[in-house]
C-alpha cells in the first residue's frame, strides 16, 4: 500500500512541468532565450508617417538668418539649394511674407525623395524675405530630391 502512495506524487511531478518552457511536444510556449535577454517578440511597425517629419531631418532655430528687403521685383530663382562635402543642405529661399520673423521650420518627407519646408502661417504678404537656414541630410538615401518651400520649387542631388 505504501507503493502506491510513492507512486501517485512521482508519477504527477513527472507529467507535470513546473515551466512553460519545459512542456513536451509542439506548443505556444515562450522561447527561453527571447525571456532571458528581454527580446519583445511582438511586431513593430516601422512605416513612415509622410505627416510627420523624420525626426533626424530638423531645422536649428539658431540657424534661421532672416533678411527683410522692401524690393518687389520677384526673383529669377527663388530657392537655392546646395550640399557641401558634409551632407549639410543650405538653403536660400527668396519669398514674400507678412512678417520679418520666422521661427520654426517644419520638414515632411511626403515621399522618399521629396522634402517639404513649412514656415508656418501667414496673412497679407507685404515684404520680401530672404530666408536662408541649413540641416543635416547625412542621414537620407542617395539620390536626387524635390523641394518644396511655400510654394517654391527646386532640387539637390545628394550623392
Amino acid at each position: 500500500m505504501r507503493l502506491n502512495y510513492f507512486l501517485v506524487p512521482l508519477f504527477l511531478t513527472a507529467c507535470i512541468p513546473t515551466k512553460p518552457y519545459d512542456l513536451i511536444g509542439e506548443s505556444d510556449r515562450p522561447d527561453p532565450q527571447d525571456t532571458e535577454i528581454g527580446i519583445d517578440s511582438a511586431v513593430v511597425d516601422t512605416s513612415v508617417d509622410g505627416e510627420t517629419p523624420p525626426e533626424e531631418l530638423v531645422v536649428d532655430a539658431d540657424s534661421i538668418v532672416i533678411t527683410a528687403a522692401n524690393d518687389p521685383a520677384e526673383p529669377g530663382s527663388p530657392l537655392v539649394l546646395s550640399v557641401d562635402a558634409n551632407k549639410i543642405l543650405h538653403v536660400a529661399h527668396i519669398f514674400e511674407w507678412d512678417s520679418s520673423t520666422i521661427t520654426d521650420i517644419q520638414v515632411t518627407q511626403p515621399e522618399p525623395y521629396a522634402l517639404d519646408f513649412d514656415y508656418g502661417s501667414s496673412g497679407e504678404t507685404s515684404i520680401w524675405l530672404t530666408l536662408q537656414y541649413s540641416m543635416d541630410i547625412s542621414t537620407l538615401e542617395e539620390g536626387t530630391y524635390s523641394v518644396t518651400a511655400e510654394g517654391d520649387r527646386g532640387e539637390f542631388v545628394l550623392e
